[in-house]
C-alpha cells in the first residue's frame, strides 16, 4: 500500500500487444510541460484484463517499471482495468487502440458499459498529455451514436462539450457548429427517444435529465419545441403547473432565452416557494445572450439583496461558461476581487 499511500498522483499503464506477450510499462500520469518528472515513481499495480478470447477476469500485479504478460494464445485485443475498478489510467500503444475501436465499432456489447466508459475517459485524457491524437479519440466516439447504457453516454458527453466550450470560445472558423452538430447527432436518436416525464429507474431519469438539457442548452429544434410548449403552459398557469422535475432545467432553459421568459423566471426565483428551484434557476437565467443581464446577475450576488451573496461563485462560474458572458465574468472579477474577498 505503501507505493499508494506515500507518493502524489496515479500511473499510467502503457500496454503493447505483441502476438502472445502484452509488454506493460508503467509511469506517473501527468499534465502539462512545465509538471515534475515521473522518474522514480512506482506503484504496485493490481491490475485486471480481459481479451477477444476470453471475458474471464486475468489479474497481475505490477510490481516494477516495465513487464511481460505471456498469454496462452495469440487475441484480437485485450482491455485492461476491466469495470474501471483500477486507479490507473491505460494507454494502447501501435495499433491497440485501433482494435478497441473497431470493436465498439462492430459490437460494443461485447465489453461491458464500465469498460467503454472507461476507453472514452482514458482517451480523452491522453489527448491531454499528446500521448493519443484528437482524431483518434473522436474516432472512438463513433460509437456512441449506438450506445444507450447511462456511463458510457455520460462519460462521452462530458468529455465532448469541453472540447466544444473551447472551439465555442475561439469562433473563428465555424468548427464550433460543425462540432455541436457532431455531438447532437451522436445522441439523436436517444434524445428523440426520451419521455418528457419523472418515469423509470433512477440512472433512466439522470440520463433523461442530462440529454434533454444538453439537447435544449445547444438548441436542438425538437427539444426547443417541447421545452417551449412546456415553459408556456407553466407561464400561462403562473408557475402552478407542475413540470416534471427531470425536465425542468431543460425547460428553464429555453424559456429564459426571451426577454418576457427571463423576466418571468426571476420573478419565481424571488419567491419563497420557488427556493428549491434557485439553483435551477440560476443556470437558467445566466444562459441568456443579453450582456447587461448577465452583468445584472453579478452585481446582484455581489449586493446580496436578491441573490444570495453565498450563490455568487455560482453565478460567476455559470455566466463564465456562458460564449456570451465569460469575457464579463473576467471582468468583474478583476473590478470587485477585493469586495468578493471581504464578503
Amino acid at each position: 500500500m505503501d507505493t499508494w499511500t506515500l507518493q502524489k498522483g496515479f500511473p499510467l499503464v502503457t500496454v503493447t500487444l505483441r502476438g502472445r506477450n502484452v509488454h506493460l510499462q508503467q509511469e506517473r500520469y501527468v499534465k502539462g510541460d512545465s509538471s515534475p518528472s515521473s522518474a522514480g515513481y512506482l506503484w504496485h499495480i493490481p491490475l485486471t484484463y480481459i481479451t477477444s478470447k476470453s471475458n474471464q477476469v486475468q489479474r497481475f500485479l505490477m510490481t516494477t517499471k516495465a513487464d511481460v504478460i505471456i498469454l496462452p494464445e495469440e487475441v484480437e485485443w485485450v482491455k485492461f482495468n476491466v469495470d474501471m475498478n483500477g486507479y490507473y489510467i491505460v494507454h494502447y500503444e501501435d495499433d491497440g487502440w485501433d482494435r478497441l475501436i473497431n470493436l465498439l465499432k462492430e459490437n460494443h456489447t461485447v465489453i461491458s458499459s464500465n469498460d467503454r466508459a472507461s476507453l472514452v475517459n482514458n482517451a480523452f485524457q491522453l489527448v491531454r498529455i499528446k500521448k493519443l491524437s484528437i482524431s483518434k479519440a473522436f474516432d472512438l466516439t463513433l460509437y456512441l451514436k449506438h450506445e444507450r447504457q447511462i456511463m458510457p453516454v455520460l462519460q462521452g458527453l462530458s468529455e465532448l462539450i469541453p472540447v466544444y466550450r473551447l472551439m465555442e470560445r475561439r469562433g473563428a472558423d465555424g468548427t464550433e457548429k460543425h462540432l455541436q452538430e457532431y455531438i447532437v447527432n451522436l445522441f439523436k436518436e436517444l434524445i428523440d427517444g426520451q419521455s418528457w416525464s419523472d418515469e423509470g429507474s433512477v440512472s433512466a431519469r439522470l440520463l433523461r435529465s442530462s440529454l434533454l438539457l444538453f439537447a435544449c442548452v445547444h438548441r436542438y429544434p425538437p427539444c426547443v419545441r417541447r421545452a417551449t410548449e412546456l415553459f408556456t403552459e407553466w407561464q400561462k398557469s403562473d408557475g402552478t403547473l407542475r413540470l416534471p422535475a427531470d425536465v425542468r432545467s431543460a425547460v428553464y432553459a429555453v424559456g429564459a432565452q426571451t426577454p418576457r421568459g427571463w423576466d418571468f423566471l426571476l420573478a419565481k426565483y424571488r419567491l419563497h416557494s420557488f427556493h428549491l428551484e434557485k439553483n435551477n434557476i440560476e443556470f437558467a437565467l445566466s444562459l441568456t445572450e443579453r450582456q447587461e443581464e448577465l452583468r445584472w446577475l453579478m452585481d446582484q450576488g455581489l449586493r446580496g439583496d436578491i441573490i444570495r451573496t453565498q450563490d455568487l461563485p455560482h453565478i460567476i462560474i455559470y455566466v463564465a461558461k456562458n460564449p456570451s458572458g465569460y469575457h464579463l465574468a473576467w471582468e468583474f472579477l478583476k473590478e470587485n476581487w477585493e469586495k468578493i474577498v471581504e464578503k
